[in-house]
């Protein structure tokens, strides 16, 4: 009769499979990336190979892989769990990554929506009325100075970065935008204030000229030949009232507009009319004022 010993058994090893079963915990570092904060997505890789063992002795796989924590977290939540087998330095091994998503509504309602309504508040200042000057500025400044403030306070609870993220580009955006419409507003209410500026008195003179019984038309400057009969059949020289300022070189027979004011009058066309109206009243006075009796 034959004993067998265990020891003397062998099991092939293709026939009958060994599973170890280890569970391991670990603390990773995950860099992120913050150039898009808030409405940034990070990825956080994960490595898992056995360093002893190359892949002719050790192999690994994983069917699947899943993720049993809680996904919302405090600012971001976990959207997807990623693996593929690998080969490093002739070492089979697992990558599993961890995509997780930034939860942006918190600043969507209390960053972006506040200052997008200052922004438009402190446009809406140039359908103000352009005398108005003081009520256009202080809501303008008023608005520049909430934008400050409310950036100051949110930027000190977010995280903290050599470089400028996403929300800072906004913030620096919206105060600029500010402080252009406070300068513009100062620039439009300093040219109404040149405008409203008395200008220098202007001084227009008339060429003068005298009417006689032995003129002819000739004699008249250009545009003032009389085509009333009136002026053929005066046999003498119409005398004409001067101011006292006149020169004597030009008292005699002379007719002049002088000064006139062009903050009183801009409009051109008003000025016009007045030197017509001038003129008008210049001839009448010359011809109903005579110091010579008719013959």
């Amino acid at each position: 009769m034959w004993t067998v010993r265990l020891a003397d058994v062998f099991f092939p090893g293709s026939s009958n499979p060994l599973v170890l079963h280890r569970e391991f915990t670990t603390t990773l570092m995950c860099t992120f990336d913050l150039t898009l904060y808030p409405f940034d997505t990070q990825s956080c890789p994960m490595l898992l190979y056995v360093a002893d063992y190359t892949f002719q002795y050790v192999s690994t796989s994983l069917q699947n892989v899943t993720f049993s924590g809680t996904r919302r977290l405090l600012e971001y939540r976990v959207t997807s769990v990623i693996h593929r087998s690998f080969l490093h330095e002739n070492k089979s091994g697992q990558h599993i990554e961890i995509v997780i998503t930034n939860l942006y509504g918190y600043y969507i309602s209390g960053a972006y929506v506040p200052t997008m309504l200052l922004v438009i508040i402190s446009y809406l200042t140039f359908f103000f009325d352009l005398s108005d000057f003081t009520n256009r500025i202080m809501v303008s400044l008023t608005s520049l100075l909430v934008l400050a403030s409310l950036f100051s306070q949110i930027a000190s609870g977010l995280p903290k970065t050599a470089y400028m993220k996403l929300i800072d580009v906004w913030f620096i955006f919206c105060i600029l935008a500010d402080f252009v419409m406070v300068f513009v507003l100062v620039v439009i209410n300093s040219c109404m204030l040149k405008k409203e500026e008395p200008s220098p008195p202007s001084f227009h003179r008339v060429r003068p000229f005298s009417v006689t019984a032995s003129s002819s038309l000739a004699s008249y400057p250009s545009g003032l030949k009389p085509r009333s009969r009136l002026f053929h059949k005066l046999p003498f020289k119409i005398p004409c009232q001067t101011p006292a300022d006149t020169p004597a070189s030009d008292s005699s027979g002379s007719v002049r507009l002088y000064r006139t004011d062009r903050s009183e009058h801009k409009d051109p066309a008003i000025q016009l009319s007045e030197i017509i109206i001038i003129i008008i009243r210049t001839w009448f006075s010359c011809l109903f004022h005579e110091d010579h009796p008719r013959k």
